[in-house]
């Protein structure tokens, strides 16, 4: 067998002219594969070598892990606090309530006031989606996103009847 002149890696693909016509003819991840073969072919070392992370690495890890299962569960415990001041629904039927509901929108926090009315036990807000909650399911949805809405912040609002 003829001896083959193999291209070593350049960090500057294209480089050298051999490197260029394995390139031209088959394709640069073809050209790679090729190369490591023919290194294979000489008994020389191919391919990449993946070191397993180490102790401290895994203690890192599991510490990270640790920090965020500790914070969720802190928001967790303060979200609980939110919707505790909410108590049971005692509004009336026919009820109208406003509030303020926030939102993300990238960096910056943005506030819609919303209303809701009560019918038959349920919660029918204002807005795009307009949806049907229950009171928990409304409360749990007040106190969702960047900042949750406080139950100091809902106005029950009158409605006059003719």
């Amino acid at each position: 067998m003829d001896e083959i002149d193999i291209p070593e890696y350049d960090p500057n693909v294209g480089s050298s002219e051999e490197w260029k016509e394995l390139n031209r003819l088959y394709g640069e991840h073809r050209a790679y594969a090729i190369r490591d073969e023919l290194k294979a072919m000489k008994g020389e070392k191919v391919g990449v070598y993946i070191q397993p992370p180490s102790i401290e690495d895994e203690v890192d890890n599991v510490l990270d892990m640790k920090i965020r299962q500790e914070k969720v569960e802190k928001e967790v415990e303060i979200r609980s606090g939110y919707i505790k001041q909410f108590g049971t629904d005692s509004y009336d039927e026919d009820a109208v309530i406003r509030f303020p509901k926030r939102f993300t929108t990238g960096k910056e926090v943005k506030s819609y006031t919303y209303a809701a009315i009560k019918k038959a036990g349920m919660w029918y807000t204002t807005g795009p989606s307009g949806h049907m909650y229950s009171w928990d399911e409304l409360v749990r949805w007040l106190v969702s996103g960047p900042e949750p809405t406080r139950m100091h912040e809902i106005a029950e609002l009158t409605a006059i009847r003719y």
